[in-house]
């Protein structure tokens, strides 16, 4: 194998470039499929006439805020404050 085929294993004295190359393509891959998911948990959803957005994460949350009210808990306060905070967004 030559080197020209952008194989890691070419057995070149270059193969250790071409692994570096493999795990940084790797790496930048992971970051962009998190910053998806980041997106989506928690500023998809854009607050109509707000710059405010909020993800699917708090959204969801909301469903039980039925049961919560009923009992006169303040777990929703708890939501308000995921839907606002992005915490997925700002760890990745």
């Amino acid at each position: 194998m030559r080197c020209g085929d952008g194989l890691f294993r070419c057995g070149c004295a270059c193969a250790a470039r071409h692994e570096a190359a493999l795990r940084r393509r790797e790496h930048e891959a992971a970051l962009r499929r998190m910053k998806i998911v980041a997106h989506a948990l928690d500023e998809s959803v854009q607050i109509p006439g707000t710059n405010a957005s909020v993800g699917i994460d708090p959204i969801l949350d909301v469903v039980p805020v039925t049961g919560d009210l009923v009992s006169a808990s303040t777990p929703c306060v708890g939501t308000l404050f995921d839907a606002f905070w992005k915490a997925n967004v700002r760890n990745v």
